[in-house]
């Protein structure tokens, strides 16, 4: 099982984790899709126990 969070701004939120200290499982963002506009972004980290969580943001299209 694998807990998975969409989140907004996933920059400033990976910048926030990293100083203060969270432990990073993948080394950098990882893009799924191909630069459209339903591509995303995703980062897995760990919490506090040791357990994977993955980070998602899902671009939001301009009304």
């Amino acid at each position: 099982m694998q807990v998975q969070l969409i989140v907004n701004e996933l920059d400033r939120l990976l910048e926030k984790l990293r100083q203060n200290g969270v432990d990073f499982i993948s080394p950098q963002l990882v893009q799924f899709g191909d630069n459209s506009s339903f591509s995303r972004q995703s980062c897995l980290v760990k919490d506090p126990d040791g357990h994977a969580i993955l980070l998602t943001s899902i671009p939001v299209e301009p009304e």
